[in-house]
């Protein structure tokens, strides 16, 4: 077991290349409680934190494969500004979603045949739903919910929905978040993701 907080690059590489499972641990530890922290405090979930870390160390792995090293001292910190850029393309991206016509929307809900889902990609899938499970929630909720996806600022939230304060809001944001995600993985399409 690998104890040491640094292993040199070139350490870091060889291990990679050889798919050495006490590198890839040791890589994990030492990057994903970051991204995590880094994604949730942007909106994001636990699972697309498992999702951005997955597809960054993909890449990772990649760019080793073809022979491209990057030049920088530290591999955690390479793989978290893959990951975060990930995320950031990824957030640009749902903000797209957003602008979903209504009759788009209610078609991507109510699939034509609900035993043969077919979406493009696990982004559009959480999205789908997302916007199945979001109705089902209580109405402070929703409308928490629903402005944080219009990309209202947290302040006017605050205000428009009476918070005493920002940790109330993000408590019940939370809260909302949680109890979303309890409906999401108990519906049959989740095992698709």
């Amino acid at each position: 077991m690998i104890q040491p907080r640094r292993l040199s690059r070139d350490v870091v590489i060889e291990g990679l290349l050889a798919r050495d499972n006490e590198i890839v641990r040791w890589l994990y530890l030492r990057v994903y409680k970051y991204l995590e922290r880094y994604i949730s405090g942007r909106n994001g979930t636990p699972l697309d934190a498992m999702d951005i870390f997955h597809e960054g160390f993909l890449l990772l792995l990649e760019k080793f494969n073809n022979n491209i090293f990057p030049n920088c001292r530290s591999i955690p910190e390479y793989l978290f500004g893959i990951c975060k850029n990930l995320w950031l393309k990824y957030s640009r991206s749902s903000s797209r979603l957003q602008e979903l016509s209504p009759a788009l929307a209610e078609s991507l809900i109510e699939p034509a045949d609900p035993d043969f889902p077919v979406f493009s990609d696990q982004r559009e899938l959480k999205y789908v739903l997302y916007l199945r499970y979001l109705p089902m929630l209580d109405v402070r909720c929703r409308r928490l919910l629903e402005m944080y996806l219009q990309g209202k600022s947290t302040e006017m939230i605050r205000q428009e929905l009476t918070f005493l304060n920002r940790n109330a809001l993000y408590k019940k944001k939370f809260g909302c978040l949680r109890k979303l995600a309890e409906k999401i993985r108990q519906d049959p399409d989740y095992r698709y993701l």
